[in-house]
């Protein structure tokens, strides 16, 4: 197939590069007053970035007018060409799995085949990025060489980087140079969040009295110091923002509680509101733009919080059951050790499941927690299939642009990050 697909391409790009001067062709110029309308496709099944050609007639040859769209979720796939009578593209991620529609759509025009439809396969895998397991450090270098010692967040920056926080320096892995750099030396800082456009960072110290710093895109991802007192008297281990991103909010896990600061004023600060009891020394806190609240990973308490953004509404939302560990409807499921958390913009819920070593998901509709990556208090460093892979301890997650996630996956010595593609 793939000869076949390589075949077809060749035959396109010759026939684009001899014509390749007559614009007059009529052939390659869309006409909006005739039909525009696909006939075929080939391959007809395949997974994402496939190359896929689709054959019909009065596509134009502009590429800027085509768009071609995959599934029920309207996904646009990369338009690489068009010869009037043929489009090549790129299979989108992100589909859902199985039989999908095709549409192409120019001008005013829409077509697609009712009769035909492309068989998306998801791939999954779980694949190391940086560091070594069983061997600990703060050295800098390529992806295949620094040492990392125990981590807490990972964020997906602007760029194709991570910033990673932890027991050892804040760290700069940029995954298109290979290298990692550490960012700033002498400050502890185990937790973060990041600004809607990828392009800010907040790091916030552990200890009292508590310094705030932001590394931003456009100043080289260089620490700059926000405040050097935020006057919460606890250790401070969680933090995010909400949609205004006027506010940092940071979950006080020895006190239960939430705080907001103003972050162009920091002495302005104020209790949003108490959750629960004590859990401990770990937790995470997340912003859902999707439903404009905050969902908190209870530590001790095996369970996941749901906080309305003004604090006025606490629930206990998934979990709550102590530390067994089982999948199902969230208000049923086992969550022994909730920790980093965050949401996609469908408003599904991912997070970590500490010393359990896996990663779960609860679906917004439906409410089901399922476990995606990891085996339940099976610890390793294994890659593979997400169901088969095995992690340490895994504290933050985050999801890149392209819906990879990026997790943590420490001991008390070391520590890794982990890409879990699911494409």
């Amino acid at each position: 197939m793939k000869k076949t697909i390589l075949a077809i391409l060749i035959i396109y790009l010759g026939l684009n590069v001899s014509c390749k001067d007559d614009n007059a062709d009529p052939g390659k110029i869309y006409d909006p007053n005739k039909e525009m309308r696909i006939s075929s496709f080939v391959p007809d099944s395949g997974g994402a970035r496939t190359q896929i050609v689709i054959d019909g007639i009065n596509f134009g040859s502009d590429t800027s007018l085509i768009r071609v769209e995959f599934s029920d979720k309207r996904i646009p796939a990369t338009v690489i060409g068009a010869n009037g009578s043929s489009i090549y593209c790129l299979v989108p991620p992100g589909q859902p799995d199985g039989k999908n529609d095709i549409y192409v759509k120019i001008g005013n025009q829409e077509s697609h085949l009712s009769d035909k439809k492309f068989r998306y396969v998801v791939k999954e895998q779980v694949s190391l990025v940086t560091g070594q397991p069983d061997k600990g450090g703060d050295t800098d270098g390529s992806l295949s060489t620094a040492l990392f010692r125990r981590m807490f967040a990972v964020f997906c920056v602007d760029g194709g980087s991570l910033i990673t926080f932890g027991d050892g320096n804040p760290r700069l892995i940029s995954l298109k140079d290979n290298t990692v750099v550490t960012l700033q030396n002498g400050v502890r800082i185990l937790n973060g969040c990041m600004s809607k456009d990828r392009k800010t960072v907040y790091g916030v110290t552990l200890s009292y009295p508590h310094a705030l710093y932001k590394y931003r895109k456009e100043a080289l991802w260089r620490p700059e110091l926000v405040t050097s007192t935020i006057n919460i008297d606890k250790d401070l281990f969680a933090c995010t923002l909400d949609d205004t991103e006027e506010w940092i909010y940071f979950y006080v896990t020895l006190n239960a509680e939430v705080w907001k600061m103003k972050l162009d004023d920091p002495s302005n600060i104020k209790k949003v509101c108490s959750v629960g009891s004590s859990v401990g020394y770990w937790g995470g806190i997340t912003y859902s733009h999707f439903e404009d609240c905050f969902y908190i990973g209870g530590f001790d308490l095996s369970g996941i919080y749901r906080i309305s953004k003004d604090g006025s509404k606490v629930d206990n939302y998934a979990g709550f059951h102590g530390f067994n560990y089982n999948d199902g409807l969230a208000k049923d499921a086992g969550i022994p050790h909730p920790a980093g958390i965050t949401t996609d913009k469908e408003g599904n819920i991912y997070f970590t499941d500490v010393r359990a070593g896996t990663v779960r998901r609860i679906d917004y509709k439906t409410k089901i927690v399922t476990t995606i990556a990891g085996q339940p208090d099976v610890h390793g460093d294994k890659d593979g299939l997400p169901k088969e892979a095995t992690f340490r301890d895994t504290y933050g997650i985050n999801m890149d642009e392209e819906g990879n996630f990026y997790v943590t996956s420490s001991a008390d010595s070391f520590g890794t990050i982990r890409k879990i593609a699911i494409e």
